[in-house]
């Protein structure tokens, strides 16, 4: 399968997220850099490239996630997914709290490992 995505695909996929993350939720115009469409599946996946399987997505996020589908927790051998924009309520998953993204539930706790070397509380006053 192409990893090439058609530029009215990539369009489509930036209106549904609204240009923000679909991740962090950072807005696109506040970070000063073009985001990134994704494939919350990977092709090495099986994942398609197809507007329920792609996701905008800030390069923060995108380089964190990778082509992986989950991680295991901290001294466990639990598999945990990763959060899913199309299956999955971000806002029952995730919260901002002073600027940071915080999890919800342990179920994404690890996911955020990806995420918490950057204070976006800058970017997020009055994006949230």
């Amino acid at each position: 399968m192409s990893r090439y995505i058609p530029a009215d695909l990539r369009r489509k996929v930036a209106r549904r997220a609204n240009n923000k993350c679909e991740y962090c939720r950072l807005p696109e115009v506040a970070a000063m850099v073009k985001f990134q469409v994704e494939h919350i599946i990977s092709i090495k996946h099986g994942g398609k490239n197809t507007f329920e399987n792609l996701a905008y997505a800030c390069p923060i996020c995108n380089s964190g996630k990778g082509t992986d589908l989950g991680t295991i927790l901290d001294d466990d051998d639990i598999v945990i997914r990763f959060f899913n924009p199309r299956k999955h309520d971000w806002h029952e998953h995730f919260e901002i709290t002073e600027g940071l993204v915080m999890p919800k539930h342990l179920s994404v706790q690890q996911q955020l490992k990806f995420w918490t070397s950057t204070d976006w509380s800058v970017y997020w006053s009055g994006w949230s």
